[in-house]
């Protein structure tokens, strides 16, 4: 009777970690396949916005390399392939300015404004960034992160005049009005650029054949 018993025991406890284990198991395929539903709803809409966003990032990213405002540069495959160091990225905006300098003769020939540029193309990125996070779920946090690291590097800078007005008819004039020191932040976003172009490129290449564009989302699972 005492071994019966035993027996019966082990059986129980076999019963009770045998039942532990399938609720965990069940518990962990189910809170994976909800997390997966949600990832493939809106996976979509976060790929078009990371999408968009590596497109502006790559027209910010040309503007130290623009010979006026009305054509594209000759760097943007160097750009793509992030070729370009923060000396180049330094060399380029030492050679630019934010805003008109009119007031200072010896710089109004010289130094190309471009922080209308700056600002427009800034100005979306970050709208964009503001739409992916409402698609959080379909991304991954290396996603999340660097999409808020990009924030964060593009709000670095102020994007005020080169030259402000402190009292009437008064002026106060930086002694070096150029933005190379904008070159670290470039090459900096220069990276999250190519990050970004990789996980969209291949994905959004095949967008209207449905087989094809699954199994680019796959690929970044």
């Amino acid at each position: 009777m005492a071994f019966k018993n035993g027996l019966l025991k082990r059986d129980k406890k076999k019963m009770i970690a045998e039942s532990i284990i399938t609720s965990v198991v069940a518990s962990i395929i189910f809170t994976y396949t909800t997390w997966l539903i949600k990832f493939l709803l809106t996976r979509k809409n976060a790929l078009e916005n990371m999408n968009k966003i590596s497109q502006e990032l790559l027209f910010y990213l040309e503007c130290p390399f623009l010979h006026n405002k009305f054509c594209s540069s000759s760097y943007q495959e160097l750009i793509y392939d992030n070729s370009l160091s923060s000396y180049d990225y330094r060399m380029a905006l030492s050679t630019k300015c934010m805003n008109e300098v009119n007031e200072i003769p010896d710089t109004k020939n010289v130094l190309m404004p471009i922080g209308d540029n700056l600002i427009k193309h800034k100005d979306e990125i970050i709208s964009r960034i503001s739409d992916a996070y409402r698609y959080s779920d379909g991304m991954f946090y290396k996603e999340y992160k660097f999409l808020s690291e990009i924030e964060e590097s593009l709000k670095k800078y102020d994007y005020k005049l080169s030259v402000d007005e402190i009292l009437p008819g008064k002026i106060a004039i930086p002694v070096n009005p150029s933005i190379g020191y904008m070159a670290d932040t470039f090459k900096q976003l220069n990276g999250y650029y190519v990050k970004l172009s990789k996980i969209t490129n291949n994905i959004f290449t095949y967008k209207d054949n449905k087989e094809r564009y699954f199994l680019g989302i796959i690929k970044t699972l």
